[in-house]
């Protein structure tokens, strides 16, 4: 089937507004090639990822409120964690293709969730207690703010490609 060109639709239609016509134009696009927004998509990423950073760092700077870190410890420390995740699942995706990702894919993840625990246990210095409740606190920080600039990347994906 033949798809009509996103501006000829437009002007067949009348469609009247400018995200309206947007929508449009990219939705055509997108029907037309949906492997170029996943790879604009997942060109997005990493810089999605580089952008919650400063947000991540306040969350942990909250979470260490009483104690006497500087903000840009706490911003440092989760580029360090960040680095180490890349760098596990940088691993994971050069190894071939036929098994090893989805026999390896949830050991990758534990062994990025266990680093980031014994980080904050090591670099904070406090118990095991304390360090676990706010693991969980900041892991559940962390995916919600994934999922809400997530979704902002996958609008602005739509819009750009």
């Amino acid at each position: 089937m033949l798809l009509m060109d996103g501006k000829k639709l437009v002007e067949k239609y009348e469609i009247k507004g400018f995200w309206n016509q947007l929508l449009v134009k990219q939705g055509i696009h997108f029907a037309h090639d949906q492997t170029g927004y996943v790879r604009q998509l997942m060109n997005n990423i990493p810089l999605m990822l580089l952008a919650m950073m400063p947000f991540l760092a306040l969350f942990m700077k909250l979470l260490y409120v009483r104690e006497n870190w500087f903000y840009v410890e706490h911003f440092v420390l989760n580029f360090h964690h960040h680095a180490f995740a890349f760098l596990l699942m940088t691993i994971l995706f050069i190894l071939p293709k036929n098994g090893p990702l989805e026999i390896l894919f949830f050991p990758v993840i534990i062994a990025i969730l266990i680093f980031l625990y014994l980080t904050m246990k090591r670099y904070y210095g406090q118990g095991y207690g304390k360090t676990f409740l706010k693991f969980v606190a900041f892991n559940v920080f962390y995916l919600f703010s994934f999922l809400i600039v997530l979704l902002i990347t996958l609008i602005i994906s739509l819009l750009l490609f």
